[in-house]
């Protein structure tokens, strides 16, 4: 993508810290976990019996 912005006049240099892994691989873990505990929380509201037991 930054050789895409480049020209003769400027050019953007591709840095990765080590630092930069980590906050995403604490992003994806943040994000992951968050999730499950929506669904979670969502799955101990269900009445899985009565959802079985439901005619569609």
């Amino acid at each position: 993508m930054l050789a895409g912005f480049e020209s003769d006049l400027y050019r953007i240099p591709v840095i990765i810290e080590p630092s930069t892994y980590g906050i995403a691989a604490a992003t994806v873990l943040a994000a992951a976990l968050l999730s499950a505990l929506l669904v979670g929380r969502q799955l101990d509201r269900l009445d899985i019996v009565s959802a079985l037991k439901a005619r569609e």
